[in-house]
């Protein structure tokens, strides 16, 4: 991550730009690793959820300063101001990293390891109660990664949102997500709904928020609107993950993470390139995800009665 900033603040054409990107994304597997090491200290099902809603929570925190940081950056120091920020935090993440951890993997270390992640995806895959699981956050990945990765042409395009406003947009919607994940869904939704009645009212509340914000034509009811999916559409993943976890035995557990995060790569590559088009041909952006959103529901009400 640390050499792919140098190589943006360095590069003078498209081509080591692209280069950039690509050293960072094959080298980013940071967060399957942690998802990997929260499975390996939490003892029972209700600590790995605990600890993975804290992780969303942090991942909230990131949302707010980022977006904000980056947002005042560009205005005050360009591009270049951004990538400068990327690599100091690049650095002291790996002093943190050289200082702190300690290896929490006691499986079997001379197991035969698969490098061929279709191999492993086929071998989850091939587990009914995984598949299903995986197949509905499918569904609802490539909406959510549809919305996300389109949302700053949409809004340019409809209301004429800048950069750096758009930036600031970002940085409210991270506090209404850190607000959520780190204190609504530990203290209200887990306490009043189990996770599975949550997965349920995740749905309903996204399939109707969704539709209702691709009819906004006022940027502020627009935005309003769009705060509001984020209380419901923040934790999905967080629902899933701990769910999958909770069927893996020890020896699993960075495995099906680290699939979890090829999936979740595989939406980021693939779906900005749907919601362009999409966009392109003046489909609402919304309303695509509206679809995907109830076929996820589908798989999940299937997956509840094949229990």
């Amino acid at each position: 991550t640390l050499f792919s900033y140098l190589i943006l603040l360095v590069s003078q054409n498209y081509i080591l730009f692209i280069a950039s990107r690509v050293i960072n994304g094959i080298t980013g597997g940071n967060i399957s690793i942690l998802q990997a090491i929260l499975a390996d200290i939490s003892p029972t099902p209700e600590e790995k959820a605990k600890n993975f809603w804290l992780m969303g929570a942090f991942f909230g925190l990131g949302f707010i300063i980022g977006p904000v940081l980056g947002a005042m950056l560009l205005k005050f120091g360009g591009v270049h101001g951004i990538f400068w920020a990327g690599a100091i935090f690049a650095v002291i993440e790996i002093v943190l990293i050289a200082m702190q951890f300690k290896n929490t993997n006691t499986a079997d270390h001379d197991k035969h390891l698969d490098y061929n992640s279709f191999t492993i995806m086929i071998k989850y895959f091939k587990k009914d109660h995984i598949r299903q699981l995986l197949i509905s956050l499918a569904f609802l990945g490539i909406g959510g990664f549809i919305v996300n990765a389109s949302m700053g042409l949409y809004m340019q395009g409809l209301f004429n949102t800048s950069g750096s406003q758009y930036g600031l947009y970002l940085g409210i919607a991270g506090v209404i997500g850190a607000l959520n994940m780190g204190y609504l869904i530990p203290k209200f939704w887990l306490k009043k709904f189990n996770p599975d009645t949550l997965n349920v009212i995740n749905h309903i509340s996204l399939i109707v928020w969704y539709f209702l914000v691709g009819l906004m034509t006022n940027e502020i009811a627009f935005l309003l609107l769009f705060y509001i999916t984020i209380l419901f559409g923040n934790a999905y993943f967080v629902i899933y993950n701990t769910k999958i976890m909770s069927t893996a035995q020890p020896n699993e557990r960075g495995e099906i993470s680290g699939m979890m995060s090829g999936l979740q790569s595989a939406f980021m590559f693939v779906w900005p390139l749907i919601g362009w088009l999409l966009l392109q041909y003046h489909i609402n952006i919304f309303r695509a995800t509206v679809v995907f959103t109830i076929l996820s529901g589908v798989v999940m009400l299937r997956e509840f009665r094949g229990r």
